[in-house]
């Protein structure tokens, strides 16, 4: 392709300067060679016209159907990976919150400071949906004084997933 865009520039640039050291007035010298210039650039420009007529309308037809579903299967492959992108990016922010909130909630219910209570939140996506899988607590500093089993056992209750808790 820039081999052909090179020709037709040089073709061009060509034509021009046959024209411009060839006629000095505007008589029928100076209009026959723009005719010939124009019609040099316009042979060059569809000169690769002329290899697709030879291969035959239903080759022709094929290899623009084949690029057609090419360019329709990159799109759609594109499409899956944007949608899991996406997905993966809400999944993350989804955790990162959810884990401040169990954070929050453990930390009033439980009478222990903030600072001192780490969690993390596993969410899994079902049809569009995004639901807790587990739950990790790491007591540290004052919290450890909390009771790791009803802080479980309330946990598990509210999300309906499995929640571990472990002390620092």
């Amino acid at each position: 392709m820039k081999a052909y865009v090179i020709t037709v520039i040089w073709a061009a640039v060509a034509g021009t300067l046959v024209e411009l050291i060839g006629a000095d007035e505007e008589g029928g010298g100076a209009k026959l060679l723009r005719l010939i210039t124009g019609l040099m650039v316009l042979s060059v420009v569809i000169a690769p016209l002329g290899s697709l007529l030879q291969i035959g309308p239903d080759a022709l037809l094929d290899r623009l159907w084949g690029a057609y579903e090419d360019a329709r299967t990159a799109s759609w492959e594109s499409w899956e990976q944007y949608a899991r992108q996406t997905v993966d990016f809400i999944r993350t922010a989804g955790e990162s919150e959810a884990s401040a909130a169990v954070a929050q909630l453990v930390a009033q219910r439980f009478e222990v400071p903030t600072e001192d209570c780490r969690t993390a939140v596993e969410l899994t996506e079902h049809d569009g949906e995004f639901s807790p899988s587990s739950v990790r607590v790491i007591l540290s500093g004052r919290a450890v004084l909390a009771d790791p089993y009803a802080i479980e056992a309330y946990l598990a209750e509210l999300l309906a997933c499995p929640v571990a808790v472990a002390l620092e």
